[in-house]
């Protein structure tokens, strides 16, 4: 119930920040919506691990001093510091947002939570930050960091066994596509949508059969070949695999990206995502070749609404996705 209580503030929380326009009340909004998830993780969380919820609580206390300095500095409008008045703007952002170099909060407190939780800090808790970088974004600064970002996700991510771990720092990876994807407004809302509901069923599913590891993967065996192939499908299009939604929406956004950097950056990107895809490759893998006679069926009637819902959003993103490249480019 208290749950439930928490999960209806922030959404609550977040619809009065997209009918804001001042920075300090939205500023308000964000730091409330914080204190909301860090009580929702407190009820997931077992004792030992309130180490890690202490960590990002300090992070979150020094970005929000950091925002709320640099707002001050805005409102006094002076010209020989707005430079770094919009630097410490972005800093303190890319610093909620968990771009590296200041990740590893990120990597460590997926570890430590739910599914729920990377459900959460993966997907709602990026809203508010992403849309506050928008307004005042220095886009060479986060271009920038979200290759070096890539480079980081690459160099950390070969050899990992725990399944939270990895999605911790494919997390980072989709936080550095959507910042990155901020230069055009409605392709980052297509991918926002688009990468949660590919991200929600991945979570319910690894949250209902309990996985951890990579040797986990074979309790996937006793789901229905329905339910699997669909995973396998969430999988792919979050590698960015062609012809799957999640490649075109990439696809899209690095058409856009030619227009105003050079083509030597938008290679690196593409070759950083190729080199991602090793890791999902041995998720799918473990996914693909695992069979068991026995199934087993979601009985809880929400979360069979839920994957139901998954379904039609995923294949309506096909005709969304061509429609709104269309639109754009009239």
């Amino acid at each position: 119930m208290i749950m439930l209580m928490l999960l209806m503030i922030m959404f609550i929380l977040i619809l009065m920040f997209m009918c804001s326009s001042s920075f300090i009340m939205s500023w308000i909004l964000l730091e409330c919506n914080t204190m909301s998830f860090l009580s929702l993780m407190c009820l997931n969380s077992k004792l030992h691990k309130f180490s890690f919820l202490s960590s990002y609580f300090l992070i979150q206390v020094l970005s929000s001093s950091l925002l709320l300095v640099s707002l001050g500095l805005m409102n006094l409008e002076l010209n020989l510091l707005i430079s770094s008045m919009y630097m410490l703007y972005n800093f303190s952002l890319c610093i909620k947002i968990g771009l590296a170099p200041f990740h590893m909060w990120v990597v460590n407190l997926s570890v430590s939570s739910s599914w729920l939780g990377i459900f959460m800090l993966s997907s709602v808790q990026k809203i508010m930050p992403m849309i506050l970088l928008s307004w005042n974004m220095m886009s060479w600064f986060i271009i920038i960091l979200s290759i070096y970002s890539l480079l980081v996700v690459i160099y950390n991510m070969l050899g990992l066994i725990s399944i939270k771990l990895i999605f911790g720092y494919s997390m980072l990876t989709h936080s550095s596509w959507m910042s990155l994807m901020l230069v055009n407004m409605y392709w980052w809302l297509i991918y926002f949508i688009l990468y949660t509901f590919l991200l929600m069923l991945i979570c319910v599913v690894n949250s209902f059969l309990r996985v951890e590891d990579i040797s986990d993967m074979s309790k996937l065996s006793s789901l229905n070949i329905f339910m699997k192939v669909f995973y396998m499908l969430n999988l792919l299009s979050m590698m960015g695999l062609p012809p799957f939604v999640g490649f075109l929406i990439k696809w899209m956004i690095l058409s856009e990206l030619f227009s105003f950097i050079s083509y030597f950056i938008v290679l690196l990107i593409i070759l950083t995502s190729l080199i991602n895809l090793y890791m999902y490759m041995r998720l799918l893998l473990w996914v693909m070749f695992i069979y068991s006679g026995k199934s087993v069926q979601f009985k809880n009637f929400f979360w069979n609404k839920v994957i139901l819902m998954n379904y039609y959003v995923y294949f309506s993103s096909f005709i969304l996705i061509f429609l709104m490249y269309y639109l754009i480019n009239l």
